[in-house]
């Protein structure tokens, strides 16, 4: 997939940024005590990473629902 979205670094920066403060977050002392957060374990990784995945998902349901149930 090449476009102007997969080409720009700056999307890629600000993805890598964004997931290692997501990942971090609930590890870090300061922002533990101020948001009240509780490290995840194991399940509630798995949980996140499976709501994750849908989006991407979405668009080959989308196209294999209909003509499975022959709704064409």
């Amino acid at each position: 997939m090449t476009n102007e979205v997969t080409h720009d670094p700056w999307k890629w920066v600000a993805l890598v940024v964004c997931s290692g403060l997501l990942l971090s977050a609930p590890y870090m002392a300061g922002l533990v005590h101020m948001l009240h957060l509780v490290a995840p374990d194991l399940g509630t990784y798995g949980f996140v990473d499976a709501m994750s995945i849908m989006p991407a998902l979405d668009g080959p349901i989308a196209l294999f629902l209909p003509n499975s149930l022959g709704l064409q």
